[in-house]
């Protein structure tokens, strides 16, 4: 019999053989264990994202626990970047029963500040009762500026009328 643990492990194998007249000399069947713990952790530790994307997405997996819908927090926290930059929120994501990743989507905005890449981590935390955190909980999120530095931005009038001053210089 199979006896059931509370250990959040990997699937397991094992290999069974028959011996008898009916069954052909040699032949093995592999019999899988299909943990009903799992693990949650993030696919990537660090992600660059373009000051012009709309927004990014951070893919979460699980492993094991499949025959469940398992929740996790993913939350967004500033680092060099700000609330100007991105969206700082936290929200809790759940898998479908059979689905082995989920995603959440961080609103990214572009300003018009030439200020050079800015950083923002996202955290998972708190998974659902059988899960346990894996590899990866936190991932680094690079915002690439696109601005350049001395452009005032589309819409600046660049004539300017110069008045001389008391001494006669411009």
């Amino acid at each position: 019999p199979l006896l059931d643990d509370a250990i959040s492990e990997e699937d397991e194998t094992f290999e069974v053989s028959v011996s008898g007249d009916t069954v052909a000399a040699g032949e093995a069947a592999e019999v899988a264990i299909i943990s009903d713990e799992g693990f949650i952790e993030l696919i990537t530790e660090s992600q660059s994202v373009s000051e012009l994307a709309d927004r990014v997405d951070v893919v979460a997996r699980r492993r094991g626990g499949l025959p469940y819908s398992p929740t996790v927090t993913m939350s967004v926290s500033t680092g060099t970047a700000d609330a100007a930059d991105l969206a700082v929120y936290s929200s809790q994501v759940t898998f479908l029963r059979t689905a082995a990743t989920v995603s959440f989507s961080v609103r990214v905005y572009d300003d018009p500040n030439h200020e050079g890449n800015e950083e923002a981590v996202v955290t998972i935390m708190d998974p659902s009762a059988g899960f346990e955190l894996g590899g990866a909980r936190q991932q680094r999120l690079i915002v690439v500026d696109n601005d350049t530095p001395g452009y005032a931005g589309e819409g600046f009038n660049q004539r300017a009328t110069l008045f001389p001053a008391r001494d006669g210089s411009v």
